[in-house]
């Protein structure tokens, strides 16, 4: 209720939730493989549940921890849903390290199920000490396998609101693919909100 009168406030008349389940995978909660399952399931109900009360303003990301066990049976599970109709990943929530092959392959599997089932994007890849090197790994190995859903890049890449020349060269990154009419980036777009 609180995002449809933000909604009316600015006259604006559809938004997007995101679920915000992915945390459950936090490090530092120390959360078992069997009850993350069950309490990203929990979140991303909750979140379908809001978006119903609202189904002409609304509507929802689902959202995993890209690593764990159940994120590939959880995307399947919400297939076809009219709530959630989209993915929400945060790379560093999850601790997702792109330098490591095994995470890489693991995320473009994950990416590859939400696409056959037409689900849209968004990842915030950065933040940290994630550079231009890690998004070029990014765009190689991991967002080829998102096919032609769309995928908008978190906070343009970064994740912090000030200006960071490491953030800037991970934007850069981007618009370099962008700009070569890059097939694997036809269908980014970046947002800047922090």
């Amino acid at each position: 209720s609180d995002a449809v009168r933000a909604l009316d406030d600015a006259h604006v008349s559809k938004g997007v939730i995101l679920s915000c389940a992915y945390l459950f995978g936090l490090p530092s909660l120390h959360v078992k493989s069997g009850e993350l399952a069950a309490r990203i399931r929990r979140e991303n109900e909750f979140t379908a549940a809001q978006i119903a009360q609202y189904p002409s303003r609304l509507v929802g990301f689902l959202s995993v921890n890209p690593l764990a066990e159940s994120a590939i049976d959880e995307v399947r599970h919400w297939s076809g849903s009219h709530q959630l109709i989209g993915l929400k990943l945060h790379f560093t929530a999850s601790a997702v390290n792109v330098r490591n092959p095994a995470h890489r392959r693991q995320v473009a599997k994950l990416l590859s199920v939400a696409a056959a089932a037409g689900l849209p994007m968004v990842i915030h890849v950065g933040g940290g000490k994630f550079n231009a090197a890690d998004a070029e790994l990014f765009v190689r190995d991991i967002l080829p396998a998102a096919g032609s859903s769309w995928v908008q890049i978190a906070h343009a890449g970064g994740g912090m609101p000030r200006r960071n020349d490491n953030n800037i060269a991970v934007l850069r990154t981007f618009a370099d693919h962008i700009v070569r009419d890059d097939p694997v980036t036809r269908h980014v777009l970046l947002d800047l909100s922090y």
